[in-house]
């Protein structure tokens, strides 16, 4: 009964082992979302006995999966052009809805932070020396594509898209700099907390933050539908909701 309760309050609903499927649910899911999704789907997974297998990357990427036919039941994107293109082709099989958001930030390695860095193309050039700026790939990465809009506001893209280190990935980008090789990157402010080895450089004023937001799309109508919309629920409750928060994304009221 109490486990009934719980689940009832999650958003889950009780039904008998048979009708949660033995299948596992697949979820694709931008690279940046990877703890968050981690926490809230154990937590999905011991409420209601659904597996469910997670396949992290760039949102381009996965979207490009799933326009292949990749078997995927949801996709979490880090930026709304993807999630309009797979839906568009057909895939989608309800409309997407927004789970959260984050920011952009500047990052440094902790040995080695400037001083004095300020939202300017000349403060940021003279931190990067003969260094590259760590960013997402702006051809198709989100956090690039983000992080190229903010560049703009900032009235500094001209002057440092020839000084970009292009990765494939924000975390691949986030590797750069806690690696040392970058001397700066940018990277979403939730992903400052995931390695002791960068500091926070530069929080940009919100003039300049693009309007940076996760959607998720439930995908086809197959045997797992009923599960997916499950979790689809859930991910979107408050249980969920209160992961997010803590780990640095930023909600609407």
């Amino acid at each position: 009964m109490r486990l009934a309760i719980l689940c009832l309050l999650a958003g889950i609903a009780v039904l008998p082992s048979r009708a949660m499927g033995a299948e596992p649910i697949v979820l694709f899911a931008a690279s940046s979302t990877t703890e968050a999704m981690e926490r809230a789907i154990a937590a999905f997974e011991a409420a209601s006995g659904q597996k469910v297998v997670m396949s992290f990357a760039a949102s381009s990427a996965l979207a490009r999966q799933v326009l292949q036919g990749a078997p995927a039941d949801l996709f979490l994107s880090a930026n709304r052009r993807w999630i309009d293109n797979v839906a568009g082709s057909g895939h989608g099989a309800a409309p997407p809805v927004r789970l959260f958001g984050n920011r952009l930030v500047f990052i440094a390695p902790s040995d080695n932070p400037p001083t004095g860095l300020e939202p300017s193309a000349a403060s940021i050039l003279r931190a990067l020396g003969d260094g590259r700026l760590a960013v997402g790939d702006p051809a198709h990465v989100p956090a690039g594509l983000y992080a190229r809009a903010m560049l703009g506001r900032l009235g500094a893209w001209d002057v440092l898209a020839p000084r970009l280190a292009r990765a494939a990935n924000v975390r691949a980008a986030l590797a750069l700099v806690s690696s040392g090789e970058a001397p700066l990157g940018i990277v979403y402010y939730s992903d400052l907390r995931l390695s002791d080895d960068v500091v926070l450089a530069l929080d940009p004023p919100q003039s300049a933050q693009p309007d940076i937001g996760y959607w998720l799309l439930p995908l086809g109508d197959g045997n797992r539908r009923e599960a997916a919309e499950r979790l689809a629920t859930f991910l979107q409750g408050a249980a969920a909701r209160a992961i997010y928060r803590e780990l640095g994304f930023t909600l609407a009221d």
